[in-house]
């Protein structure tokens, strides 16, 4: 493996290893690389190694569940709206 002046720089599965390891326990060689090539600084903190895969988008809720759904705001609103009317008449 070569410095920052050399041509070569760790693999990603290299890099991968050293941004897994125990701080302090990482390579050596990978290490003192890591620390004077900016390319690779970059490649650790902003993507060596695949990517985590996409979790697929939710479905859309049924019909039947957004009309219960409404169904159950109307009817709190209601109770709501009674509640304050029934208080409203103990104070006048």
């Amino acid at each position: 493996m070569a410095t920052a002046a050399g041509a070569s720089c760790p693999s990603d599965a290299e890099l991968v290893r050293l941004r897994d390891a125990v701080p302090g326990d990482a390579p050596p060689e990978l290490a003192r690389h890591l620390a004077e090539c900016e390319r690779c600084q970059q490649r650790v903190l902003f993507g060596a190694g695949p990517r985590p895969a996409k979790r697929p988008m939710p479905e859309w809720p049924t019909p039947q569940r957004i009309l219960l759904l409404a169904l159950a705001v109307v009817v709190a609103l209601a109770m709501l709206l009674v509640s304050l009317q029934r208080l409203a008449a103990v104070f006048r």
